[in-house]
């Protein structure tokens, strides 16, 4: 088993750490088991690198996608538009959250509230800046990057950091770990230093998920390479005489980095749901990202393309630089009766387009316009409308790129032609710039609808 990893037992909580450890040891007798040069064995070495940081998600028995032979690359010019796109909109991000209490049109357009505990998050957490967040962007047909979503929960982390460890580092890339570990640590201090707390030597964050939920091992690795927050993975609970949110050794997180149930659980009428929301109202819980809602809200890509966003907005971003922004977000715009009856009734080759719910709070939907028949369209379309949470964005088409891999089931290497989406992270510096701190890269065959299934790859880029 990694060293390291070994070394976070204590790290995740009340889960199955045996099943991690077999995950690991089988990653080691892979990797002793295919010495050589050649490409096979190289290829099931990475297999067996990956598997020894328990770099999975969904299930911790395996690798759960296609382990590329080789990273793809990405151009100096594709980076740098990636770094731009994360300063902008975190300067976005920021003005909406500024701008909502006050502006009845922004709160209509975004529909916020969505459930009144909304608002007394927003009145005492108006001020909050995304420490992380990621984007999903998709090259189209020309080459240009588009963006389709953007995530302050930022699942992916733990992942990429594994990757990038097994496919070697990237100058342009300073890492996940390496910035946000002192991100963290700076938030926790900053947050007690305004209510008068003493500094911690080494906060501890928590992660609570649900305990039989099998995305809980995506943080492991992560987890296991911060020095300067203690991050754990535990199962939340609610018990009589604890306060809630406890991690399972019984202490209270100094920071909440992400609630698995988050934001589901500020829909549901529960009373740790309350109590959660009270915390943070009162100042008394440190939550990151607290607006992971309103930040991920699918309407705010539709803002970008509105007319008056430049006036909503004031002096945040520029006219040239949300013209810049709106070269690299798709065409998007809300779903109302008059732009569906834009949608209906068109044969299937005329609708070029994806419905998306817009919360993520809700059940995760997207609607592709040219998978569905026309009877089967209009009726989703129809039912989406009357949701009033729905945008249309267009559809993202680009060109598959090249992708050798390792078929484990008889040790061959194939070749699959997969259409990619790139996931930048960034982080918070110090001096309070959004960071591009890694990219991860997800391929997914044209036969496949789904990006991250088990026909896909997934890797991170290294050189250009």
């Amino acid at each position: 088993m990694d060293a390291r990893l070994s070394s976070a037992r204590s790290q995740f909580q009340g889960l199955d750490w045996p099943r991690v450890v077999d995950l690991a040891t089988q990653g080691q007798m892979l990797i002793a088991a295919h010495p050589g040069t050649s490409t096979p064995a190289r290829a099931w070495r990475l297999q067996g690198e990956l598997m020894r940081r328990a770099a999975t998600f969904r299930t911790a028995d395996s690798i759960p996608w296609r382990v590329a032979v080789e990273p793809p690359r990405l151009s100096n010019a594709q980076v740098a538009v990636l770094s731009r796109l994360g300063q902008l909109f975190e300067r976005f991000l920021a003005a909406v959250t500024a701008v909502l209490p006050h502006h009845e049109a922004l709160r209509s357009f975004v529909g916020f509230p969505i459930w009144p505990e909304e608002a007394a998050l927003l009145a005492g957490l108006g001020s909050a800046r995304p420490v992380f967040f990621r984007l999903d962007v998709m090259p189209d047909a020309d080459g240009e990057l588009q963006v389709l979503e953007l995530q302050t929960v930022s699942g992916g982390m733990g992942i990429t950091t594994a990757l990038r460890e097994v496919y070697g580092p990237d100058p342009r890339f300073p890492g996940l770990p390496e910035l946000l570990g002192p991100a963290l640590f700076r938030e926790v201090q900053a947050w007690r230093h305004c209510r008068g707390l003493p500094e911690l030597l080494r906060p501890v964050a928590g992660v609570l998920v649900n305990a039989e939920n099998d995305y809980r091992y995506e943080l492991l690795t992560l987890a296991s390479r911060l020095a300067e927050v203690e991050l754990v993975v535990s199962p939340w609970r609610v018990s009589r005489g604890v306060q809630f949110p406890s991690l399972a050794d019984g202490r209270r997180p100094d920071l909440l980095f992400r609630f698995f149930q988050t934001p589901a659980i500020l829909a549901s009428r529960s009373a740790f749901k309350r109590q959660l929301v009270e915390q943070i109202a009162r100042g008394e819980l440190q939550m990151l990202n607290p607006w992971v809602d309103l930040w991920d809200d699918k309407r705010l890509l539709a803002l970008v393309h509105h007319p008056l966003v430049n006036t909503w907005l004031g002096a945040a971003l520029d006219v040239g630089e949300v013209a810049w922004l709106r070269q690299h977000v798709p065409d998007t715009w809300l779903l109302t009766p008059t732009s569906l009856s834009e949608l209906i009734g068109k044969p299937r080759a005329d609708r070029g387009v994806y419905l998306k719910r817009g919360r993520s709070a809700m059940a995760r939907g997207m609607i592709d316009g040219q998978q569905e028949n026309r009877h089967r369209f209009d009726e989703l379309a129809k039912a989406a409308a009357q949701a009033k949470e729905w945008v249309v964005q267009r559809a993202v088409r680009g060109k598959p790129w090249s992708f050798e891999y390792l078929d484990t089931s008889d040790s061959s290497l194939k070749t699959m032609q997969g259409y990619v989406r790139l996931s930048p992270f960034y982080v918070r510096l110090a001096d309070g710039t959004m960071q591009l701190a890694d990219v991860s890269v997800t391929a997914r065959p044209s036969r496949s609808r789904v990006h991250g299934a088990a026909d896909a790859c997934l890797v991170v880029p290294v050189g250009q």
